[in-house]
């Protein structure tokens, strides 16, 4: 009777022990996009990501740079099994120096999430 008891007060421990790592592990899914800076004539590269994502889940990113002469759209092509997807746009050669606006649309499990906006560089060449 004792060896049952202490058996069951050894399991109960235990699963106190393993509750907090398997509740710690259940986090919630974000998104971010990101982009490198370019001189004129230089691939803008944009970088879209899903943190936390759950395994088998779908994913695709689009992104729209606003470049002076007009808007790219860039279809960001997924990078293997990962959550992550990437694609440039080459800056036109007449875009002036400064910021420019990057919108990116990521599409989780067939639902658009909320856009991602930011402001990418366009650096004066040589730099």
């Amino acid at each position: 009777m004792r060896r049952a008891g202490l058996a069951v007060t050894f399991g109960l421990a235990l699963a106190a022990l393993v509750a907090p790592v398997v509740s710690a592990h259940a986090q919630t899914t974000s998104f971010v996009a990101k982009s490198s800076s370019a001189a004129p004539t230089e691939v803008l590269n944009v970088l879209a990501k899903v943190k936390h994502a759950t395994r088998g889940s779908a994913f695709s990113a689009t992104a729209v740079v606003h470049f002076a002469d007009g808007a790219v759209t860039i279809s960001l092509t997924n990078h293997g099994r990962s959550f992550t997807a990437g694609g440039g746009a080459l800056v036109p050669a007449d875009q002036p120096v400064g910021p420019v606006g990057v919108d990116v649309t990521i599409t989780y499990n067939a639902v658009a999430q909320p856009t991602i906006s930011f402001q990418a560089k366009v650096e004066p060449a040589g730099d």
